[in-house]
């Protein structure tokens, strides 16, 4: 069960179901998913469930919190979307239950952003897209401020939050929804934004046992990146005079400011056409910020306050790929008194120390979720399109 013990490692949790605060000593543990352009998803390990009672925590509203000290509380809201329960006949009765295991998988407040529908949008802008959205859902919402307006822009049979990430991904950004609150940011503006920032520190630190301390590290590092791909990338549009043209890494503007970037030394060409130049631009913007050359995956003790979008300082391995990474996912692993916290991280340069501030407005927290007739909403309505 999740027990808090006296350790800083260890974390206070907080679950309510329905708004009904759980018997913790039936909570085995419990997985906090966390990733860029996705859902939010916690899973519950609950043992010795009522066969009675299973089916009514489908639907419910759920909140959960780990807390381990200033900075490092992660909150979730959302609904229990599966339930999936467990039966070994050979293993007996657990507090009076045949079903020894019941996972909930819980989805976070975007859950309702599932149906499909077809829409069309006028202006399809990020401005009226996220706006909108933001107001039909109760949610806040932050997003940066773009001019583009990319072609074609539809939704056809694609749940709102299907067309939201797709037209995200259209202006090169990503997106999350974290509790109530809907942030779209430019991977670029990482060091700037700050939406979140931890200090990892490997075994090199001797400082003890303290949150965010490296468990294992595990880095591909090279000038071409995991999946194959150039750091030099270049993609066809066609001109008024329907000639094919070519938009190359040299043509767009803009730097994650993480250091030096590490450049291929050859081209790879894209087997896609825009219809314009400034479309294939971003079309390259989006490929090299989705593909960085240096990719890495840390386990980390209690990385609480961690979010995809944030930054973490890689510290002490005294190696020129120490210093800022960007952070794509993250997944607490609860059980018993302590925690885990597996990263997926990424950058494009090298130099420990000559990184940049992006010159963009920098993250605020953003209202507190509240549930109103069963569903998660912000408590102030705060919409901003940031520089």
């Amino acid at each position: 069960m999740i027990t808090k013990s006296s350790s800083p490692l260890s974390p206070a949790v907080t679950v309510r179901l329905s708004d009904i605060e759980v018997d913790y000593t039936s909570i085995m543990g419990a997985d906090l998913v966390l990733e860029e352009n996705k859902h939010d998803l916690l899973i519950i390990k609950m043992a010795g469930v009522p066969s009675r009672l299973i089916l009514e925590y489908l639907n419910a509203p759920v909140y959960f919190v780990l807390d381990s000290g200033p900075g490092r509380q992660q909150v979730f809201v959302g609904y229990v979307s599966n339930i999936s329960p467990v039966n070994q006949s050979t293993l007996g009765f657990v507090n009076k239950s045949p079903f020894q295991q019941v996972e909930l998988y819980c989805v976070g407040a975007s859950y309702y952003m599932k149906g499909t529908k077809s829409e069309r949008w006028y202006p399809p802008t990020l401005s009226n897209i996220v706006s909108t959205m933001s107001k039909r859902y109760g949610f806040s919402a932050d997003y940066p401020r773009d001019s583009y307006v990319p072609n074609g822009l539809v939704q056809a049979a694609e749940s709102d939050w299907e067309f939201l990430v797709k037209t995200v991904n259209k202006y090169s950004h990503r997106v999350s929804v974290h509790g109530t609150h809907i942030h779209v940011w430019d991977v670029y503006n990482t060091t700037g934004r700050a939406s979140s920032y931890h200090d990892l520190l490997s075994v090199n630190s001797n400082a003890g046992p303290q949150p965010c301390t490296i468990m294992s590290f595990d880095a591909y590092l090279g000038s071409i990146s995991a999946s194959g791909g150039a750091s030099s990338t270049a993609v066809s549009y066609l001109d008024n005079q329907g000639r094919s043209l070519k938009v190359t890494s040299r043509d767009v503007t803009g730097s994650s400011y993480l250091g030096k970037k590490v450049v291929s030394d050859f081209e790879d060409f894209v087997a896609t056409t825009a219809v314009s130049f400034e479309e294939a631009q971003r079309e390259v913007l989006r490929l090299e910020k989705a593909d960085m050359p240096f990719v890495a995956t840390a386990q980390v003790a209690a990385g609480g306050g961690i979010v995809p979008g944030g930054l973490v300082n890689v510290r002490d391995y005294g190696s020129d790929f120490d210093g800022l990474w960007y952070v794509k996912s993250v997944r607490h692993n609860l059980s018993g008194s302590h925690y885990t916290t597996d990263l997926e991280l990424a950058k494009d340069a090298v130099d420990v120390e000559n990184y940049e501030i992006a010159p963009v407005t920098r993250f605020t927290t953003p209202p507190n979720p509240v549930l109103i007739n069963g569903r998660w909403v912000a408590t102030t309505r705060r919409v901003r399109e940031y520089v």
